[in-house]
């Protein structure tokens, strides 16, 4: 079985590297961004293989809800979870809710991201 690609943008690089390394780990295949441009770039690229984007919600460039828009017009099947270290504003519930997406608040442990990743395959499984 081949594993699932994920897409992980964040402008904090210590979170590109401990997510990248946590989530291969659990047997995904990661490819990192370090602003919502780049990720769009890269998602571009990697469009076929990529099924979920795990994007800060606060970037240079680009935000995470201009990423999740360009990335569902590309191709609507892809599962995003928002992050961030500030609460949810009622662009980003709206963008949750519509598209069935996930919210990760900063800081979360390595484990909650483990499992906010791991939550939103098993529920693309049942679906």
């Amino acid at each position: 079985m081949t594993a699932q690609t994920i897409l992980l943008v964040d402008d904090e690089r210590t979170i590109r590297e401990l997510g990248s390394l946590i989530l291969t780990k659990a047997g995904y295949e990661v490819l990192t961004a370090e602003d919502g441009l780049d990720g769009m770039m890269v998602f571009e690229r990697a469009q076929d293989r990529i099924s979920l984007v795990l994007t800060d919600i606060q970037m240079p460039k680009a935000d995470g809800l201009a990423l999740a828009t360009a990335v569902k017009n590309i191709n609507p099947d892809v599962k995003i979870i928002f992050m961030s270290g500030y609460a949810a504003t009622e662009k980003v519930a709206a963008a949750v809710v519509n598209w069935k997406s996930s919210f990760l608040q900063k800081p979360f442990s390595l484990e909650k991201l483990k499992d906010s990743v791991n939550g939103v395959y098993a529920t693309a499984a049942s679906a």
